[in-house]
């Protein structure tokens, strides 16, 4: 590229620009301090409501577990339904014994071993299932199909 300018002008730009950048950085943050300190009481009713929430999907997830455990029903309740996933559980040392055995590795990729661990079994590799319990992103929905359920039935 070729300029029309002498490099100086080109570095009073730069330092120009930089200058300005720098004034609208701290004008953000002195806004959002601003916004901050003027909406304190909506972020502590969101942070509550956000722990809240947090505590209540879990008791959920919990429920339709507990549900699943005595019945058998994988789907206990509209919009909460029960997955069961395969988790491995290996001695790293025996993992790994067998990854060089089977020439696959100089250390252990424990996220590679898992990975195969899952599509073939290893006879040192203990598998067992967990129940994980997945909530509906819409439950408004889920409970408006169940109210409709109620009424035509």
């Amino acid at each position: 590229m070729t300029t029309t300018k002498p490099i100086g002008e080109f570095v009073l730009d730069v330092h120009m620009l930089r200058q300005q950048v720098e004034g609208h950085k701290a004008e953000k943050a002195m806004r959002e301090a601003t916004w901050e300190m003027e909406n304190a009481p909506l972020l502590a009713y969101l942070k509550e409501a956000t722990a809240a929430l947090e505590v209540a999907e879990q008791a959920l997830r919990d429920a339709g577990i507990t549900i699943y455990g005595a019945t058998g029903n994988k789907q206990p309740y509209p919009g909460v339904e029960v997955k069961i996933l395969t988790d491995i559980k290996y001695s790293e040392a025996d993992a790994f014994a067998w990854a060089k055995e089977h020439a696959i590795a100089l250390r252990l990729d424990t996220a590679a071993f898992s990975k195969l661990a899952h599509a073939t079994p290893i006879p040192f590799v203990t598998y067992f299932e967990r129940p994980r319990c997945d909530l509906a992103r819409d439950l408004g929905a889920a409970l408006a199909k169940e109210a409709a359920q109620k009424d035509a039935g």
